[in-house]
């Protein structure tokens, strides 16, 4: 977070985080969106066969935007929020599933 003070008045930026981000998760060519999610989204469920490591990748993404949602940005709380619903819905589901397998053996 960057803190610049000007004229009596304190600014504060997330843009040197945000831009780690995209590049960590190779996001430079996706497209400005007007809204963060269009009206009425609803997140579809956790597939079955997610794998882990794609699994993983989105929740990195989630907890990315959820750090800068509580940083600066209480706009995108609605939107990150609906998103991370699918995350806990796919790692809820391997769970279960792994503990099935486990007590089965």
């Amino acid at each position: 977070m960057r803190i610049r003070c000007k004229d009596g008045k304190i600014y504060l930026d997330q843009s040197a985080y945000l831009q780690k981000v995209v590049e960590r998760f190779n996001l430079q060519n996706a497209k400005p969106a007007p809204t963060p999610l269009p009206e009425g989204y609803q997140p579809s469920p956790a597939m079955e066969n997610t794998s882990a490591t794609l699994r993983s990748k989105y929740q990195q993404v989630i907890g990315s935007l959820l750090y800068i949602m509580l940083g600066m940005r209480p706009d995108i709380a609605f939107a990150v929020t609906k998103l991370s619903v699918s995350t806990v819905g796919a790692v809820l589901v391997s769970s279960k599933r792994n503990k099935k397998n486990q007590t089965q053996v």
